[in-house]
């Protein structure tokens, strides 16, 4: 009994540990969220919904239709439409998501298998930067890892009546339509539960009655995701980016390649996602054979069974529709099903007594050390590391907004925000003219023929110009103001 309370003691004080150190990650993230400025995506999604370009809406990948339909409620409310309130939903998608992996982390019986379980889905800075941009990958990871929750409640339980099933289908559909990325995961998880069904010989609770509610989510998100993302493609022809090499190459090297940000060398990346896929492969397989021996369903073979599927699924998407392969943001949703499947196979070989138990979690802790450092040296409070360029835009147009500006010649990235964003959240503040301009201007010392005061690069010209002049440069982002002097 001293025994079981002393336990329990120790798993509450490494609980509350965790809450803390989520706590002051959330604080990093809503400090990014009100203090960095807005990025090429956000701006992109932004225009549209303040617009109304509804057909524009569903024919884009950078649409995130519950993200979307935020910005949309806040684009509604009194006062200016500030960059910190459009990533409030992201924002607090932290919550639930840390919840949910504190959950589901303490189903490990080894406590440091736990541990980094939470450490790697935390601490990893390229899924954390999520969480402080309007957009709807954080969502998305959020609502899966609710429904995976949910999902090993109802496995324990050996509960398969669709009614039960609609807190983790609900959940699964609201997060692909944060991202239909997730689309991957939905029909894996649909298949996974099919075969659950098949497996405990209940196909006579499929009836008509019982499976109504959760047959319209499904069919519906099914529907609505596939139709859109089939109009993206054959319709609209926006073309797709961010693939991988192959499968390896996406779902397990790029995820640790963006999660150390150069922390390891170029071969180390492949090295490790090898190993990555290589222990996905025997939990998957070793999930199946205990299955065969203990006739039971485990939330071991779930997440197996739903990443081989996503696995799977991208593979034939890959081979018949030509989509990507899964990569870098696109592949973020898998990430914690990944991590989760390795942790739960070591949590499963037994390696719970005597040396064995020692050096498991040792490793274990020494990698989540790892996790931890790693995440400390790429702390960054002052640009969001995908998107340097645009960290100065504000800056720069309020520079030109004193200057009694009236056109401005903008490059790509510099016009995607002041566009797309600025001029129309404050169109009194930035009230000139914009138009496309590059560093062609410079570099063929031609004419001003647009009639540009200044214009706004994000790195200066490479050619010197007796009719440009840098009044502004910030050497650290590359953002370059030059005013136009010539005849």
């Amino acid at each position: 009994m001293q025994q079981k309370k002393g336990q329990e003691y120790y798993k509450n004080i490494l609980t509350g540990l965790q809450y803390i150190l989520a706590l002051l990650v959330w604080v990093y993230i809503v400090y990014r969220a009100f203090f960095i400025e807005i990025i090429h995506d956000e701006a992109i999604s932004y225009y549209l919904v303040k617009i109304n370009y509804l057909k524009a809406l569903a024919g884009t990948f950078n649409t995130h239709w519950l993200n979307s339909i935020f910005i949309k409620l806040v684009s509604l409310l009194p006062g200016q439409d500030e960059v910190w309130k459009l990533r409030l939903f992201s924002v607090f998608s932290w919550l639930p998501y840390v919840f949910c992996i504190i959950k589901i982390g303490g189903r490990l019986n080894n406590k440091f298998l736990g541990w980094l379980f939470f450490t790697a889905c935390i601490f990893n800075p390229f899924l954390i930067l999520y969480f402080s941009l309007a957009r709807g990958y954080a969502p998305a990871s959020a609502l899966l890892l609710y429904s995976i929750w949910q999902a090993g409640k109802l496995t324990d339980l050996q509960e398969y009546r669709p009614q039960k099933w609609m807190s983790v289908f609900v959940p699964a559909a609201l997060s692909l339509l944060s991202n239909f990325s997730v689309l991957y995961f939905f029909l894996a998880l649909i298949a996974a539960y099919v075969f659950c069904l098949a497996y405990a010989g209940k196909w006579k609770l499929l009836t008509l009655k019982n499976s109504s509610s959760p047959g319209l989510v499904i069919l519906f998100s099914v529907l609505f995701a596939g139709s859109s993302l089939l109009i993206i493609k054959f319709y609209s022809k926006e073309a797709e980016f961010e693939g991988g090499i192959n499968l390896i190459d996406g779902l397990f090297t790029s995820q640790i390649k963006k999660a150390g940000y150069q922390f390891l060398p170029e071969g180390a990346y492949h090295i490790a996602g090898m190993m990555w896929f290589a222990l996905f492969l025997l939990a998957f397989g070793l999930s199946c054979y205990w299955l065969y021996k203990e006739k039971q369903v485990t939330l071991l073979f779930l997440v197996t069974f739903i990443s081989a599927g996503i696995i799977l699924l991208n593979a034939l998407f890959h081979l018949f529709l030509g989509t990507v392969y899964l990569s870098d943001r696109r592949a973020l949703f898998s990430y914690c099903l990944l991590i989760l499947s390795a942790c739960f196979l070591f949590d499963r070989l037994g390696l719970s007594t005597g040396y064995k138990k020692t050096i498991l979690s040792t490793l274990a802790a020494a990698l989540s050390g790892i996790i931890m450092f790693n995440a400390y040296r790429n702390i960054n409070t002052v640009y969001f590391t995908e998107w340097p360029v645009q960290n100065k835009t504000k800056e720069a147009l309020d520079f030109l907004s004193a200057a009694k500006a009236k056109k401005i010649g903008l490059d790509l990235w510099q016009y995607s925000v002041a566009k797309n964003y600025y001029t129309l959240a404050f169109p009194k503040k930035y009230g000139f003219v914009l138009g496309k301009a590059d560093g062609s201007i410079i570099a063929n010392q031609r004419q001003n023929l647009d009639g540009y005061d200044y214009i706004l690069l994000s790195e200066p010209p490479k050619e010197k110009s007796q009719t440009w002049t840098t009044v502004l440069y910030y050497p650290l982002y590359g953002t370059t103001v030059l005013k136009y002097t010539g005849k």
